[in-house]
Order: C-alpha cells, then structure tokens, then sequence
C-alpha cells in the first residue's frame, strides 16, 4: 500500500495542549544536542498543540515538544517509534 506513513513516530498525550508540532522538517545540521532547536523557535513559528488524545505521526525530523502545563495534571502519553529514522534520532532515543 503506497501513500501511507512507513517508519516514524506516533504521539498522543490524554491531556490537551500538553504537547505539541510543527508543520516541518528540520535539517540535521540544525538539530543541536538530544534533538535541540529551541535555537530555532522564532523561525520556526508556532506550532500546533495537540487536542486530547490526538493521535499525529511524524517523522524524526519534524520539530516536537513536550509543553508545560498550568496546573498539575494526570496524563498518559505515548510515543511509538518506528523504522526508518535518520542517524540523529536512533543515537538518542533508540540504541
């Protein structure tokens, strides 16, 4: 079947606005250390705060993060990482 997503990763959180994406891909040279680009966030521009239960797939280069919440909270989050991932990412998070 051609045209679906292959490799990746599939994110969802239970609690909204706790995480969120951009509509992006970033180059390797600009991914700093463990995956840092909060150098850059202004260009970047905002992303996209995922609902409650949202279900999004990505790829290990589009921009991600994990947003603070205002008031302490219970929530279930996931993170499914799949084949296919660039260098950067498999040394950080799957070896």
């Amino acid at each position: 079947i051609s045209g679906l997503p292959r490799g990746g990763i599939y994110m969802a959180s239970t609690v909204a606005g706790s995480c969120a994406v951009w509509n992006a891909l970033v180059s390797e040279r600009l991914v700093g250390t463990l995956g840092d680009l909060e150098h850059a966030r202004d260009e970047l521009g905002a992303g996209h705060e995922l609902g409650a239960s949202e279900l999004v797939w990505i790829t290990d280069m589009t921009p991600h993060e994990s947003v603070p919440l205002q008031q302490d909270s219970f929530r279930q989050f996931f993170r499914v990482v799949a084949s296919r991932m660039s260098v950067w990412f498999a040394a950080h998070s799957t070896r």
